[in-house]
């Protein structure tokens, strides 16, 4: 349970970060003040270094957060983003991922679940149905979003509710219609409702912005 972790975000990168402070992707004014009692927005981490003595859910679960009011969310459709955002990042493009047949699926349930790969493939494909404007990949990014994402907030939540009746989670369904592809309730489409910025230029592009952005970040806002 010991580890000492060193990591650096390249996203975190000087220029990105002034340009995604350009499009006013986190903050729905001028200045970013993340670290104060007024907080508005935040800014990408450079670098970091984390000298773990007990993994999260271990610790939550043996009640070192008893203190603490924890909420956790997760967006429906979280994986749809690195998979179908590829392009951006060098990953093959919706047109590729729909000329993967079963086989090639199947080796990539395999590459993250060895020994249930087929097994799993079999479970999505039987409660998941694609979407024509995407591809069969949907099986895959399902998968993925519970590994990845749902599962582990779902057992933070449970190891956290032993402990506190007010430990609340919610799964966030607002659905982005770009990168030419619908992208479902995508991972970071929750990000623009939680600092209120669905109408500056990052907001709108993954929001559509306009009213019922608005109205549903004031809500979000309020919690």
């Amino acid at each position: 349970d010991h580890a000492l972790v060193g990591a650096v975000d390249l996203a975190g990168e000087i220029r990105s970060v002034l340009g995604t402070h350009g499009r006013r992707s986190y903050a729905n004014s001028e200045n970013l003040v993340p670290f104060s009692d007024d907080a508005n927005g935040t800014i990408p981490g450079e670098g970091a270094v984390a000298l773990v003595l007990k993994r999260v859910e271990d610790a939550i679960a043996d009640g070192e957060a008893r203190d603490i009011a924890l909420m956790a969310s997760v967006c429906r459709d979280e994986y749809h983003f690195f998979q179908y955002a590829g392009p951006m990042a060098g990953f093959p493009s919706v047109e590729e991922l729909r000329r993967f047949d079963e086989a090639e699926i199947l080796r990539r349930f395999q590459r993250a679940l060895p020994q249930h790969g087929q097994q799993a493939l079999s479970y999505y494909q039987r409660t998941v149905t694609p979407d024509p404007q995407r591809s069969n990949m949907d099986w895959f990014s399902a998968m993925e979003t519970d590994r990845l994402f749902r599962v582990p907030t779902l057992r933070l939540l449970d190891a956290q509710a032993a402990h506190r009746d007010d430990t609340r989670g919610f799964q966030f369904t607002w659905t982005s219609q770009q990168f030419g592809v619908p992208m479902g309730a995508c991972h970071v489409i929750d990000v623009p409702f939680v600092f209120g910025v669905t109408d500056t230029p990052a907001g709108m592009f993954f929001t559509g912005g306009g009213e019922p952005a608005r109205a549903l970040a004031a809500e979000v806002q309020k919690v």
